[in-house]
């Protein structure tokens, strides 16, 4: 085998050199369903859409020739790029944290309010 001969994730036909592809490729591995939902909302995401867009397709056209030696390389670059995900996931996590803490303080802000409402009222329905 020629040194030639070798590809590498971020040669074509895979270009994952960003966050677009791996995120594109899942979308494209989850289904029709989720390709044309990723692809109406590609304006409001913030990504390279036209990339996005490109990647997304090319999965799905990947998955439907059912072509497997682009479907494993895809998968493999894809698994191996996944580390591209973690600071995504990291904040995802931390504002999903900070909105249930947010619940929490509201939650017993109320309760405080209520207890404090029916201590003040309870006497006038007692003899």
């Amino acid at each position: 085998m020629r040194a030639a001969c070798l590809k590498t994730c971020q040669d074509e036909p895979f270009a994952y050199t960003s966050l677009e592809p791996v995120l594109a490729w899942a979308l494209a591995e989850a289904g029709a369903n989720a390709t044309t939902a990723a692809a109406r909302l590609s304006s409001v995401l913030p990504l390279n859409s036209s990339l996005f867009l490109e990647q997304m397709l090319r999965g799905a056209k990947a998955l439907d020739d059912n072509d497997a030696g682009l479907v494993g390389g895809n998968r493999l670059c894809a698994a191996v790029n996944s580390y591209r995900l973690v600071p995504y996931a990291a904040a995802l996590a931390v504002a999903l944290a900070l909105s249930l803490l947010v619940l929490r303080v509201a939650l017993a802000v109320l309760f405080g309010a209520f207890t404090g409402a029916f201590a003040v009222f309870l006497p006038s329905f007692t003899r």
